[in-house]
């Protein structure tokens, strides 16, 4: 039996660094020379698969991740300081794809595989390498799906009103909602226990 877990979220990639338009002179010098230096990339959002992680509970509370910004450059050819990236940890069997088309972009079945799902922008360039300086790009944005698969070892099935979802609820840290009715439990309820072995 496969259940799947999903989310949706946002990701943005940093924003590059602005470039930095200067002149150095001094009074040796006839003409001032360029000397801005260039921005810093922004960070890129990176999704990695860990086997410590089981569900995508985390992303149902927090829906927007986006990756550290470039840093502006200075005077005397300073570059920037690149943006951190965001990275985020989902289980392994998670399968990523763009929610505006459905199509699949990565499927995470290895432990420590990683794809980056939302690339920074680059960073500005300064006068110093161009006479006429190049503005800084914003970072690539993009609403993707976190599917779960889940292989379920045990599956409880069995009539309306019959005290499944209590039984789940009683042998693990699941808190479904259980009712004198039938059809309380209308979608499949994941829970985990932990046995000796």
């Amino acid at each position: 039996m496969i259940f799947v877990d999903e989310a949706r979220i946002f990701v943005q990639g940093g924003d590059g660094g602005k470039g930095c338009e200067s002149f150095y002179r001094d009074k040796y010098m006839r003409y001032p020379r360029p000397d801005g230096g260039n921005g810093g990339p922004g960070g890129n959002v990176v999704i990695c698969a860990n086997r410590s992680i089981h569900t995508l509970l985390d992303f149902r509370f927090k829906q927007h991740y986006k990756a550290q910004n470039g840093g502006p450059a200075s005077s005397k050819g300073k570059t920037g300081k690149n943006g951190k990236d965001c990275i985020l940890r989902v289980p392994v069997g998670t399968i990523i794809r763009d929610y505006g088309n459905g199509l699949l972009i990565k499927d995470l079945t290895v432990d420590e595989q990683s794809v980056i799902v939302a690339k920074g922008g680059q960073g500005g360039i300064g006068n110093e390498q161009r006479k006429i300086p190049r503005p800084a790009q914003p970072g690539k944005h993009l609403t993707i799906k976190l599917e779960l698969k889940l292989i379920a070892d045990v599956g409880i099935i069995g009539f309306p009103n019959a005290g499944k979802s209590t039984l789940i609820s009683s042998i693990s840290k699941v808190k479904s909602k259980v009712a004198n009715y039938p059809f309380t439990t209308k979608q499949p309820i994941l829970g985990i226990v932990e046995g000796d072995d």
